[in-house]
């Protein structure tokens, strides 16, 4: 009989362990990605359904958001400025400050950029610096890097729905670039991937899926309390 006890007893215990261990593994936050797969250039920055790019969104805090900007390094796809667009832009809230940003890159503040063709004005960009001067107005001579990061901060709050908004055209991020076929130009993201959450639900915002440490702690004593009650039943009965 306290051989079953036991075994009942540590059996609630590892369930209690387990679970704790499952909710504290899952993420803080969740990620959101949008495909840079809308083709904007004169005659074609590459082959028809071309993915030039990605734009990942990670929640850092509950008013900071990192930006992840990757080129499709294949097909040497590399950030310029055709003096049609700019390294990145996008729709965001007045008062969006910009630390860690990529060496080579400069922050130009809330504003109205206009990125020519049909992707219309956004609130914030980006541009490639390079030498210390903007990157070319023609061609891609003087092209940079295909890695852009950075933090993006709004106090008293910033979440990942906050990006998911589009401009009047339907646009979330442009980017200028020079593409596989040697041409640069604007590209466009217009919907996002597959990720953890879906724009403009609340699943997006921050630390939606770990609960208090509290929550947890009572939860665990609850289950080994059980496992007490148990004991008692068990002894009463024998």
């Amino acid at each position: 009989m306290k051989s079953i006890i036991s075994q009942a007893r540590s059996a609630v215990l590892a369930g209690a362990l387990a679970l704790g261990m499952a909710t504290f593994a899952a993420p803080a936050a969740a990620d959101l990605v949008f495909d840079l797969d809308v083709d904007g250039c004169t005659g074609g920055c590459g082959p028809s359904g071309t993915l030039f790019g990605t734009v990942t969104l990670s929640t850092v805090d509950a008013d900071t958001i990192h930006v992840d900007v990757e080129l499709t390094p294949e097909f040497t796809t590399m950030f310029v400025n055709t003096g049609a667009g700019y390294s990145l832009t996008w729709v965001g809230l007045t008062g969006e400050t910009v630390d860690n940003l990529t060496s080579g890159f400069s922050f130009l503040g809330f504003g109205s950029y206009s990125t020519g063709g049909n992707f219309g004005t956004f609130n914030y960009a980006i541009d490639c610096v390079v030498g210390g001067v903007a990157c070319p107005k023609t061609g891609g001579g003087n092209a940079t890097t295909s890695s852009l990061e950075f933090d993006v901060t709004h106090s008293p709050t910033l979440a990942l729905t906050d990006f998911a908004a589009t401009n009047p055209q339907g646009f979330y991020f442009t980017v200028d670039l020079i593409g596989p076929t040697g041409r640069t130009g604007v590209v466009g993201a217009d919907s996002s991937t597959t990720t953890d959450c879906t724009p403009g639900s609340p699943d997006c915002s921050p630390d939606t899926n770990v609960p208090e440490p509290g929550t947890l702690a009572l939860l665990a004593s609850s289950l080994i309390g059980g496992g007490f009650i148990r004991k008692r039943r068990v002894a009463r009965t024998g």
